[in-house]
């Protein structure tokens, strides 16, 4: 209900409608506002409407206890999308999935929002991945939807040390950026309402094999490059990724230059944000 109000007009939203809103009858949905009115969450307006109420900024202090980076992320994701004119976004990283906390910019194309989780599969888990333990990459190489091949998995070891190395990562389009647009939002649909296992299993295969990540060789070729992504993380005090910064450039043919100055935008941003975080820049990267 409160996600319904949320997105209400300024007017609110009648009894029926957040009760459509919601699938419920509207019986049921008005004895809970009734129960969120009388806790500040939400207001009964003078015409029976209902928009959302003061009791939601009771949660913003533990919110920002759990997501300390909220402040500081707001004017950083408004930057680097300004940047581009495009999106931004900040994900939490979990011990087997990305989580979405914070968004700017133009994401709707992706049906991108806040509290969207993706698993840790490989190609989109391997920024995070790249400062982890042997055993950890190893965990994490054979956790992917599809088993690897031997040459694959090597493949996916020499990316993760070159991110490494970097600090970065710069990731491709094997394909139009119409088809992988509508890839990506075909998977964040279908992860949001909770599709049976083999269906994302297939999307997430899909995806992957319009995406991967250029090694610095390729970057090193100056010509203009198909760019999907770049991505960075934000260190916690243990030198490890605890947050992932991510810049959608959704370019068939990006000019080195502007690859440039993305690189530049997002490492300054990951950088500003791992000091919010306490956190520390290891030395492997840049």
């Amino acid at each position: 209900m409160l996600e319904a109000l949320t997105k209400a007009p300024i007017g609110g939203l009648s009894l029926s409608e957040v009760a459509r809103a919601v699938g419920l009858s509207t019986s049921t949905t008005a004895a809970i506002l009734a129960t969120m009115d009388d806790a500040g969450y939400v207001e009964r307006l003078p015409d029976k409407g209902y928009r959302l109420g003061s009791g939601p900024l009771k949660l913003v202090g533990a919110l920002r206890v759990r997501y300390p980076l909220l402040g500081a992320a707001d004017p950083e994701l408004s930057r680097l999308s300004a940047l581009t004119g495009g999106g931004s976004t900040l994900t939490q990283i979990n011990d087997n999935d990305l989580e979405v906390i914070l968004t700017a910019g133009r994401v709707e194309e992706f049906v991108t929002r806040i509290g969207h989780r993706l698993p840790l599969y490989p190609p989109y888990g391997t920024v995070p991945m790249a400062w982890s333990s042997p055993k950890r990459v190893n965990e994490w190489l054979f956790s992917a939807p599809d088993p690897m091949t031997a040459e694959e998995i090597e493949a996916q070891r020499d990316t993760l040390a070159g991110v490494k190395e970097r600090g970065y990562a710069v990731y491709n389009i094997k394909q139009d950026v119409r088809s992988m647009v509508e890839q990506i939002r075909d998977l964040l649909t279908s992860a949001d309402e909770h599709a049976p296992s083999d269906v994302l299993r297939r999307l997430q295969v899909g995806a992957v094999t319009g995406i991967g990540i250029y090694s610095t060789a390729e970057l090193a070729d100056r010509r203009r490059r198909p760019v999907s992504y770049v991505m960075a993380p934000v260190f916690g005090p243990d030198q490890q990724p605890r947050y992932l910064v991510a810049l959608h450039v959704m370019a068939d043919a990006l000019p080195a230059g502007d690859l440039d100055n993305y690189i530049e935008a997002i490492l300054q941003t990951a950088k500003t944000l791992t000091r919010a975080a306490g956190g520390r820049w290891p030395k492997s990267g840049r």
